[in-house]
């Protein structure tokens, strides 16, 4: 899929593909510490992309993996 996938922190993040754009929220987090969130969000976005999850799926994973990386202590991977 092409795709723009652009994270927002706090507000979620962002799929543009030729099908459509998409903004996703995340869920409340207690936000521990943002170092590596972005690099979450996008291993979970290409996770969801691989088992070939369609657009929606594939924020919402992207998102997911981000909100539970920032809710992790110093650079931990969820």
């Amino acid at each position: 899929m092409g795709s723009a996938f652009v994270t927002l922190g706090g507000d979620g993040a962002v799929l543009v593909t030729a099908d459509g754009a998409w903004h996703g929220t995340p869920p409340p987090t207690r936000v521990r510490s943002t170092v590596g969130a972005g690099d979450s969000s996008l291993a979970g976005f290409l996770i969801a992309e691989e088992r070939g999850e369609g657009a929606e799926e594939c924020l919402r994973s992207g998102i997911r993996y981000g909100s539970a990386a920032a809710a992790l202590p110093g650079t931990q991977a969820p």
